[in-house]
C-alpha cells in the first residue's frame, strides 16, 4: 500500500494511516485557527501637511465612505466581500475620515491663533535688550499661549474623544463579529 507516494509494510499501514488521518485532521483544524483572519493590502501614505495624519487605503481600495451611505445588506449584489468585512472596512474608513477632519481643523485653528497671539505680543519682544532676554520672553509667551489653548479647547477635545471612543467601540464590536464568523467558517466548513 502506498501513502503519499511511499510504500509501507502492511502492518504499519493500518496503524500509521489511522493515526496519520487523525493527526492530519487536527493539524488542519489548528491551521485554520492560526491562519490570518484578515488578509489586507493596506496602503499608508505620507502625513497630511495640516492634520499630520497618514492616509490609509484599506485593501488598496479607494475611500468607500465617499461613494455610498448604504448598509451592506442594501449593497449585497455590489459588494465584493462579505457584509461584516465590508462594514468593518467602512467603519475604519469613517473613523479615519473623522480623525482627519477634526485634526486638520484643530491644527489650522491652532496655528492661526498662535500667530495672532504672538503678533499681539511682538511689541514686547522688540523691547528685549539681549537675545537671551528675547528668547526667554518668547518662551514665556508660548507657555502662556499653550495654557490658553488647552483651556479654550478642553470642551472640544472632550467632545472629540467621546465621539471617537463611541466609533471605536462600534468598530471593535464589528471586528469581533468578523473574527467570530471567520472562526466559525474555519471550524465548521460548509
Amino acid at each position: 500500500m502506498t501513502l503519499s507516494g511511499r510504500t509501507l509494510p502492511l502492518g504499519l499501514v493500518s496503524v500509521s494511516a489511522a493515526s496519520l488521518g487523525s493527526t492530519m485532521s487536527k493539524l488542519k483544524t489548528i491551521r485554520r485557527l492560526h491562519t490570518s483572519l484578515i488578509t489586507r493590502n493596506t496602503l499608508v501614505g505620507p502625513p497630511h501637511p495640516v492634520s499630520n495624519l497618514r492616509p490609509v487605503l484599506y485593501n488598496g481600495l479607494p475611500d468607500q465612505t465617499q461613494t455610498n451611505n448604504y448598509s451592506p445588506r442594501e449593497l449585497r449584489s455590489h459588494v465584493p466581500v462579505d457584509g461584516t468585512k465590508f462594514q468593518l472596512e467602512l467603519s475604519m474608513q469613517r473613523i479615519d475620515k473623522f480623525n482627519h477632519e477634526f485634526w486638520a481643523d484643530s491644527n489650522k485653528r491652532f496655528y492661526e491663533t498662535k500667530d495672532a497671539f504672538l503678533r499681539a505680543r511682538q511689541p514686547r519682544l522688540d523691547l528685549a535688550k539681549t537675545p537671551e532676554e528675547r528668547s526667554q520672553m518668547e518662551e514665556e509667551h508660548l507657555a502662556e499661549f499653550y495654557r490658553f489653548w488647552v483651556l479654550s479647547e478642553r470642551d472640544t477635545q472632550r467632545q472629540y474623544t467621546s465621539e471617537w471612543l463611541r466609533a471605536q467601540y462600534g468598530s471593535i464590536w464589528t471586528a469581533a463579529r468578523f473574527v467570530w464568523q471567520g472562526w466559525m467558517q474555519r471550524l465548521l466548513p460548509s
